[in-house]
């Protein structure tokens, strides 16, 4: 089931390639509170159209304890597919958008032991197949600095655990064996902080400098609009100052 996962994004990403070809810019980026947790992320995104994105993403878990699993220590990968849809059409793929996704997965969990300790665990595999939708913001800076955040939920799909070492009974190595229902929901809590570099090509990077412009323009209009009211304003308490001189004078 974990192989007919991986084809399915594998084909999703091959019919979105000649759109790719074509694409006015790539995005590169990773989730860098994943580092924090030995977790390494690479995202790459490609426009479809003026308001579809393709990205894809993988992440490799090195060896080590993490929050979520205090008792073991974890390892293994994550790949994923998000298609995007992007609300604003006047902005460039950036803003608010809409996604789907789907993410096959394979980690490989060990009871950690201190020193001295019994192992009191049975090592196993995890294997999913997941897919939801959520919404997210992206906003990317004149120099293609990009940063954005987004959240989902989702269903998991295929969710198998392989025991990978013996239970034993009492005596023997390991005697507990409540991990069972270990991470046996079936849904899947989608959360990301996204940042990295935009790069464009020619036509991209001339959409994204008329944006620009477009933004400044505006901004210089509401300012002169402004200064125009506090002017107009300005004159009406002037006005209204001497009209109250001359009452007083009569």
């Amino acid at each position: 089931m974990r192989t007919y996962a991986f084809l399915t994004l594998f084909t999703l990403a091959s019919a979105a390639a000649p759109s790719a070809l074509r694409a006015q810019y790539v995005q590169v980026s990773t989730n860098p509170t994943s580092l924090i947790f030995g977790v390494f992320k690479l995202e790459a995104e490609l426009p479809l159209n003026h308001k579809f994105a393709l990205e894809t993403e993988a992440a490799v878990l090195v060896k080590g304890q993490r929050f979520w699993t205090p008792d073991y220590n974890s390892e293994g990968y994550r790949l994923g597919l998000v298609g995007k849809k992007y609300f604003d059409a006047s902005r460039p793929h950036e803003g608010f958008y809409g996604f789907a996704y789907a993410r096959v997965s394979s980690f490989k969990f060990t009871d950690y032991a201190e020193e001295g300790e019994r192992r009191d665990q049975r090592d196993f595999d995890r294997d999913r197949s997941t897919v939801g939708f959520g919404v997210g913001h992206a906003a990317v800076g004149k120099d293609g600095f990009y940063y954005g955040f987004s959240l989902g939920i989702g269903r998991h799909f295929v969710n198998k655990k392989t025991y990978t070492s013996p239970a034993l009974g009492p005596g023997g190595e390991i005697f507990d064996t409540d991990d069972a229902e270990f991470l046996a929901l079936p849904v899947d809590i989608y959360g990301r902080v996204s940042m990295g570099l935009r790069l464009y090509n020619k036509r991209g990077r001339a959409e994204k400098d008329a944006y620009e412009e477009r933004l400044e323009l505006e901004a210089a209009e509401m300012r002169e609009k402004f200064q125009q009211n506090m002017s107009e304003l300005e004159q009406r308490r002037e006005e209204l100052r001497l009209e109250r001189l001359r009452r007083l004078q009569d």
